[in-house]
């Protein structure tokens, strides 16, 4: 698991890794682009699911940071 903030009007860079992983939105307002090929709003107490090889980046919307959680599965344990 990894804690991400971003500054207000920020993002990350558009990325995509072989592993999916579930995103727990903490505070703030924002989006995730490229989940489908759609953008998702997320706002506090949000989750959203990210499949593997999903090119997707997160998007701050809001006038404050705001914070969410990746949270890998454990690939030792994935059948």
């Amino acid at each position: 698991m990894r804690e991400f903030t971003i500054e207000p009007g920020g993002n990350t860079p558009r990325h995509k890794h072989s592993h999916p992983h579930i995103v727990k939105w903490l505070s703030g307002n924002g989006s995730i682009h490229g989940v489908g090929g759609m953008e998702r709003k997320m706002e506090e107490g949000m989750s959203a699911f990210i499949p593997g090889g999903e090119e997707h980046q997160f998007t701050n919307t809001s006038d404050k940071n705001c914070s969410f959680l990746c949270i890998i599965p454990n690939p030792d344990r994935m059948e």
